[in-house]
């Protein structure tokens, strides 16, 4: 009896690898019979809702659990074969009932160490088809991973860095996990950081998106500001979007919201209030807003500032490096107050992350004791409003 146990101890680990082998060697010989590649492209296209290629090499691994790796994916247009994303490594779990049955189907998703253009992807506005069709289906996978992910937003090279992107049990109209962290970059410049805790919702049918902010930290400069929560709605068949975030300063809260259009001239309407130490009271900005064609055009603009009023408009400038441009006066204003609400300066700090010029005239200003009329004050250059020449966009080049 020892014996028999004995022999069978040494025969079931044998017999399991035979087991496993036969098993590899079945799956390699009906992949290569079958067009492996192709069928793979297919799942994967599915998948992700994108045309996918193959363009490097990919291997069947039966072991923790069977799955595809591989080097070069290619996520190509709908319109035609050109690709607007690459990843140089990808890995993709499959469902083992159904490659019992002889098919391919994808539960996760990873690609890292890649590279998109965004502005030149199929699906981003201004580049939709004559028919209206995006070309983007949403995706039909449980998780979709991405590491060292490179997002370029324009040709002027203003991108995304995706250090780690997961989207996590992801359904159409559902609620699903959504964790980022990534830096944001302007050329060879590191313009900020951003770390995203949230739930994400999308309605292919409604045309619509909805994300609810958890926990996130973002950081602009030496700025960083922790523990932001709020949301953002936005009904593309409605045309309309709809935001409130809110984060600490001290022991209050400090609120920004915004509503508006999504149309052909994207509109809406801007509010930050901003607590300070009491007894001075709280900021508030209102702003009417408009943008096209890298131009956010602001007017009305109204400001109060520990109790004082400013007024004014400006616009921001989205071009080689943004800048903000601002025509701002008021009938009267104590500099000395509003002095005091700037933040200390620290040494070694860098530089803002954007271009500032300020117009402000001030009817009667104080300021120690002293008193002045007619002030005019002037922050860097001379603002200047005047909006860009519309470009094509550009579609043309490949992805790295």
């Amino acid at each position: 009896m020892k014996f028999s146990k004995r022999r069978l101890l040494w025969i079931l680990p044998l017999f399991l690898l035979l087991v496993f082998v036969l098993l590899t060697v079945l799956a390699g010989s009906w992949l290569e019979s079958s067009g492996g590649r192709q069928l793979l492209q297919k799942a994967l296209s599915n998948s992700l809702g994108v045309p996918v290629r193959l363009a490097g090499d990919y291997e069947l691994r039966l072991l923790p659990r069977i799955r595809f790796t591989g080097t070069r994916l290619l996520l190509e247009h709908s319109q035609d074969e050109s690709p607007f994303a690459s990843s140089d490594e990808f890995s993709a779990v499959i469902e083992l009932l159904p490659f019992i049955r002889k098919e391919i189907r994808v539960t996760s998703i990873r690609l890292q160490d890649g590279h998109a253009d965004l502005y030149r992807w199929s699906g981003s506005p201004g580049n939709e088809s004559a028919t209206g069709d995006s070309g983007l289906e949403l995706p039909r996978v449980a998780l979709v991973l991405l590491e060292n992910f490179s997002v370029k937003l324009d040709a002027a090279g203003n991108e995304i860095h995706l250090d780690q992107l997961q989207l996590q049990d992801f359904r159409a109209g559902e609620m699903a996990s959504l964790d980022l962290r990534a830096s944001l970059r302007s050329g060879e410049d590191k313009r900020g950081r951003v770390q995203l805790k949230s739930q994400v919702l999308i309605d292919p049918d409604g045309w619509s998106m909805e994300l609810d902010i958890e926990d996130m930290e973002l950081a602009v400069g030496d700025t960083t500001v922790k523990a932001v929560q709020g949301f953002i709605k936005w009904n593309q068949a409605r045309q309309q979007v709809d935001m409130e975030i809110n984060w600490p300063v001290g022991s209050q809260q400090a609120h920004v919201s915004a509503r508006g259009s999504t149309g052909e001239l994207p509109a809406g309407i801007l509010t930050i209030d901003f607590p300070h130490p009491p007894p001075t009271p709280a900021s508030r900005l209102q702003a009417d807003l408009a943008f096209a064609n890298g131009f956010l055009e602001i007017e009305p603009l109204e400001l109060l500032i520990a109790g004082q009023e400013i007024s004014g408009k400006g616009c921001v400038l989205m071009a080689d490096s943004p800048s903000v441009n601002l025509l701002l006066e008021s009938p009267q204003l104590n500099l000395g107050e509003l002095y005091q609400l700037l933040p200390e300066s620290e040494e070694g700090a860098s530089e803002l992350p954007l271009e500032l010029s300020v117009h402000l005239k001030v009817g009667k200003a104080h300021y120690a004791g002293a008193e002045a009329i007619d002030l005019d004050v002037l922050v860097g250059e001379a603002p200047d409003c005047t909006k860009p020449v519309q470009q094509d966009p550009l579609r043309t080049g490949e992805p790295k």
